[in-house]
Protein backbone atom coordinates (compact mmCIF):
# COMPACT_ATOMS: atom_id res chain seq x y z
CA UNK A 1 0.00 0.00 0.00
CA UNK A 2 1.30 3.21 -1.01
CA UNK A 3 1.97 6.08 1.69
CA UNK A 4 -0.73 8.57 1.76
CA UNK A 5 1.25 11.09 3.70
CA UNK A 6 3.20 12.60 1.02
CA UNK A 7 -0.29 13.67 -0.92
CA UNK A 8 -1.85 14.82 2.16
CA UNK A 9 0.88 17.23 2.56
CA UNK A 10 0.72 18.25 -0.74
CA UNK A 11 -2.79 18.88 -0.77
CA UNK A 12 -2.18 21.21 2.15
CA UNK A 13 0.90 23.14 0.85
CA UNK A 14 -1.04 25.73 -1.01
CA UNK A 15 -2.71 26.85 2.48
CA UNK A 16 0.91 26.92 4.33
CA UNK A 17 1.52 30.15 5.28
CA UNK A 18 4.82 31.76 4.23
CA UNK A 19 7.56 30.49 6.88
CA UNK A 20 8.73 34.63 7.91
CA UNK A 21 5.22 35.18 8.17
CA UNK A 22 4.85 33.54 11.46
CA UNK A 23 8.61 33.42 12.64
CA UNK A 24 7.41 35.12 15.82
CA UNK A 25 3.85 32.61 15.97
CA UNK A 26 6.05 30.02 17.75
CA UNK A 27 7.79 32.42 19.73
CA UNK A 28 4.52 33.46 20.71
CA UNK A 29 3.97 30.35 22.90
CA UNK A 30 5.61 31.55 25.91
CA UNK A 31 3.49 34.64 25.98
CA UNK A 32 0.29 33.12 25.16
CA UNK A 33 0.54 31.07 29.02
CA UNK A 34 0.05 34.73 30.69
CA UNK A 35 -1.39 36.82 27.53
CA UNK A 36 -4.04 33.72 26.14
CA UNK A 37 -3.75 32.12 23.00
CA UNK A 38 -5.34 34.72 20.56
CA UNK A 39 -4.50 38.08 22.96
CA UNK A 40 -7.24 38.26 24.54
CA UNK A 41 -5.70 38.60 28.49
CA UNK A 42 -5.89 36.37 31.58
CA UNK A 43 -5.92 36.21 34.67
CA UNK A 44 -2.12 36.57 34.68
CA UNK A 45 -1.63 39.20 32.23
CA UNK A 46 -3.68 42.18 30.23
CA UNK A 47 -4.93 41.69 26.98
CA UNK A 48 -2.73 42.83 23.97
CA UNK A 49 -5.60 42.36 21.29
CA UNK A 50 -6.33 46.08 20.34
CA UNK A 51 -3.95 47.28 23.08
CA UNK A 52 -2.60 51.05 23.09
CA UNK A 53 0.45 49.49 24.47
CA UNK A 54 0.84 47.22 21.61
CA UNK A 55 0.12 49.28 18.87
CA UNK A 56 2.24 52.51 20.68
CA UNK A 57 6.04 52.88 20.43
CA UNK A 58 7.89 49.87 19.90
CA UNK A 59 10.51 51.31 22.19
CA UNK A 60 7.74 50.30 25.44
CA UNK A 61 7.33 46.48 24.02
CA UNK A 62 11.23 46.06 23.65
CA UNK A 63 11.87 47.52 27.25
CA UNK A 64 9.16 45.28 28.72
CA UNK A 65 10.58 42.28 27.39
CA UNK A 66 13.83 43.05 28.19
CA UNK A 67 13.60 44.00 32.08
CA UNK A 68 10.02 43.26 32.94
CA UNK A 69 7.36 44.85 34.14
CA UNK A 70 5.93 45.11 37.71
CA UNK A 71 3.00 46.85 39.36
CA UNK A 72 -0.04 48.47 37.66
CA UNK A 73 -1.26 48.72 34.16
CA UNK A 74 -4.05 50.39 32.05
CA UNK A 75 -5.07 48.63 29.75
CA UNK A 76 -7.96 50.10 27.00
CA UNK A 77 -9.36 51.65 30.25
CA UNK A 78 -8.62 48.98 32.45
CA UNK A 79 -6.56 49.10 35.33
CA UNK A 80 -4.64 45.60 35.60
CA UNK A 81 -2.59 45.10 38.68
CA UNK A 82 -0.98 41.29 38.14
CA UNK A 83 1.35 41.05 41.86
CA UNK A 84 3.53 38.53 39.83
CA UNK A 85 4.36 40.93 37.28
CA UNK A 86 5.92 39.83 33.99
CA UNK A 87 9.67 38.70 34.58
CA UNK A 88 12.40 39.71 32.15
CA UNK A 89 12.78 38.16 29.08
CA UNK A 90 16.17 39.60 28.26
CA UNK A 91 17.79 36.07 27.66
CA UNK A 92 16.38 36.43 24.40
CA UNK A 93 18.13 37.13 21.12
CA UNK A 94 17.37 40.28 19.39
CA UNK A 95 16.13 38.25 16.70
CA UNK A 96 13.80 36.65 18.88
CA UNK A 97 12.46 39.53 20.39
CA UNK A 98 11.92 41.33 17.08
CA UNK A 99 10.06 38.11 16.01
CA UNK A 100 7.81 38.18 18.76
CA UNK A 101 7.35 41.46 19.15
CA UNK A 102 6.58 41.82 15.30
CA UNK A 103 4.15 38.90 15.36
CA UNK A 104 2.29 40.14 17.89
CA UNK A 105 2.15 44.11 16.42
CA UNK A 106 0.36 42.67 13.19
CA UNK A 107 -1.83 39.94 15.24
CA UNK A 108 -4.88 40.14 16.98
CA UNK A 109 -6.52 43.08 15.28
CA UNK A 110 -3.62 44.93 16.17
CA UNK A 111 -1.71 47.02 13.48
CA UNK A 112 1.28 48.27 14.17
CA UNK A 113 5.08 48.78 12.24
CA UNK A 114 7.54 45.70 12.18
CA UNK A 115 10.22 46.22 14.81
CA UNK A 116 13.47 45.18 13.76
CA UNK A 117 16.51 43.50 15.41
CA UNK A 118 18.24 47.30 15.50
CA UNK A 119 15.50 48.74 17.58
CA UNK A 120 16.02 46.13 20.13
CA UNK A 121 19.85 46.12 19.76
CA UNK A 122 19.62 49.58 20.19
CA UNK A 123 17.53 49.51 23.34
CA UNK A 124 19.52 46.10 24.87
CA UNK A 125 22.03 48.34 27.38
CA UNK A 126 18.48 48.69 29.57
CA UNK A 127 18.27 45.04 30.21
CA UNK A 128 19.14 44.13 33.36
CA UNK A 129 17.87 46.73 35.58
CA UNK A 130 15.19 45.53 37.14
CA UNK A 131 11.67 45.63 36.27
CA UNK A 132 10.01 48.92 34.39
CA UNK A 133 6.55 50.18 35.80
CA UNK A 134 3.87 51.92 33.75
CA UNK A 135 5.29 54.97 34.87
CA UNK A 136 8.61 54.27 33.00
CA UNK A 137 7.18 54.12 29.64
CA UNK A 138 6.29 56.66 27.15
CA UNK A 139 2.66 56.93 27.61
CA UNK A 140 0.68 55.80 24.16
CA UNK A 141 -2.26 57.14 22.44
CA UNK A 142 -5.65 56.41 24.06
CA UNK A 143 -6.86 53.22 22.71
CA UNK A 144 -10.30 53.94 21.34
CA UNK A 145 -13.55 52.91 23.57
CA UNK A 146 -15.11 49.33 23.64
CA UNK A 147 -17.96 49.18 21.27
CA UNK A 148 -20.99 49.31 23.72
CA UNK A 149 -23.55 47.04 21.45
CA UNK A 150 -21.00 44.35 21.98
CA UNK A 151 -19.90 42.00 24.95
CA UNK A 152 -17.77 39.97 22.89
CA UNK A 153 -13.80 39.80 24.38
CA UNK A 154 -12.59 38.69 20.90
CA UNK A 155 -14.41 41.41 18.60
CA UNK A 156 -11.58 43.58 17.65
CA UNK A 157 -9.58 40.31 16.57
CA UNK A 158 -8.92 39.44 13.06
CA UNK A 159 -9.37 36.40 11.38
CA UNK A 160 -6.64 33.77 10.83
CA UNK A 161 -6.61 32.37 7.71
CA UNK A 162 -5.08 28.90 6.38
CA UNK A 163 -5.57 25.35 8.48
CA UNK A 164 -5.90 25.92 12.29
CA UNK A 165 -2.20 25.60 14.43
CA UNK A 166 -2.68 22.00 15.71
CA UNK A 167 -2.83 20.60 11.56
CA UNK A 168 0.60 22.18 11.23
CA UNK A 169 1.91 20.34 14.27
CA UNK A 170 0.20 17.36 12.97
CA UNK A 171 1.53 17.41 9.73
CA UNK A 172 5.44 18.04 10.75
CA UNK A 173 5.07 15.18 13.30
CA UNK A 174 3.35 13.20 10.87
CA UNK A 175 6.33 14.02 7.83
CA UNK A 176 9.37 13.62 10.95
CA UNK A 177 9.38 10.20 11.00
CA UNK A 178 6.49 8.45 9.05
CA UNK A 179 4.18 9.80 11.29
CA UNK A 180 0.90 8.31 12.46
CA UNK A 181 0.20 6.11 9.73
CA UNK A 182 3.27 3.95 10.33
CA UNK A 183 2.91 3.97 14.03
CA UNK A 184 -0.85 2.34 13.40
CA UNK A 185 0.64 -0.01 10.98
CA UNK A 186 3.28 -1.07 13.49
CA UNK A 187 1.21 -2.43 16.32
Amino acid sequence: MANPLPSFLLAFAAFAPPLHANEGFSKYTLCAACHGQSGEGTNLGPPLAGSEWVNGPAENLIRIQLRGLQGPIKVKGVDYHFPGGMPALGHQSDEDIAAVLTFVRSSFGNDAPAVTTAEVAAVRKDAGNGPLTAEDLITPPTAAPAKSESSGKYDDLEARSGPPAWLWFFLLAAAAGGGLFALSRRS
